[in-house]
């Protein structure tokens, strides 16, 4: 039972650990997914403003990407099903190599900029990853805590259960000497009177 204790104890404070790094993760995710968006739109602002309209309408899908790849993340992070996981990373590496190939479509005065937000979205991928990786580590913490509060009762239980036993046992083996001891007595009580008997007689 203490063993058992001191192993939910620890699964406690992984699913603590676990919670932490998962929100922590989710922390970084505006933040990354918002420098790729800043990035982006300021080299559209300027290819707007050069006329460069073919670059300009790559740049246009390039941001419509990375707005669906926020989207399915905020469905897989508000939602934490496992199944939305995939969708969520699929959309942010389509997202990537948008802007990858919309560097090979501007001027070099562009492109850092394009790479910063690459890197971005990059980062934002590795905090999706982060999140998945520590929401697993918590539903695993979670159904370990799970099994081992069940052990803890059942063995509460048991224990309960063997306690009442053993009292039931000593009110038995306490009734049991009551009876000898009565008996005995009565014994003691017919021979004495025997003996008083015969001795009147």
């Amino acid at each position: 039972e203490i063993a058992a204790t001191q192993a939910y104890r620890q699964a406690f404070a992984a699913s603590l650990l676990s919670i932490q790094g998962r929100e922590a993760a989710r922390s970084q995710l505006g933040s990354t997914a918002d420098r790729a968006v800043a990035e982006v739109n300021q080299v559209q602002a300027a290819l707007l403003g050069q006329g460069d309209l073919s670059a300009f309408s790559t740049l246009v899908e390039t941001s419509r990407l990375i707005q669906q790849a926020r989207f399915q993340v905020r469905g897989y992070t508000y939602s934490a099903k496992d199944e939305a996981r995939q969708p969520a990373l699929t959309a942010i590496d389509q997202a990537i190599a948008s802007v990858a190939a919309a560097q090979a479509s501007v001027s070099s005065e562009f492109t850092g900029r394009l790479q910063q937000a690459g890197e971005s979205l990059s980062a934002y991928r590795a905090a999706v990853a982060q999140f998945s990786e520590n929401q697993q580590a918590t539903l695993q913490s979670i159904d370990k805590m799970t099994t081992l509060g069940t052990s803890l009762l059942d063995m509460s239980d048991r224990l309960g259960d063997s306690q009442t036993a053993k009292r039931d046992a000593d009110t038995a083996q306490a009734k049991a000497w009551l009876a000898i001891a009565a008996a005995l007595a009565t014994l003691l009580g017919i021979a004495a009177a025997w003996a008083i008997t015969a001795q009147i007689v």
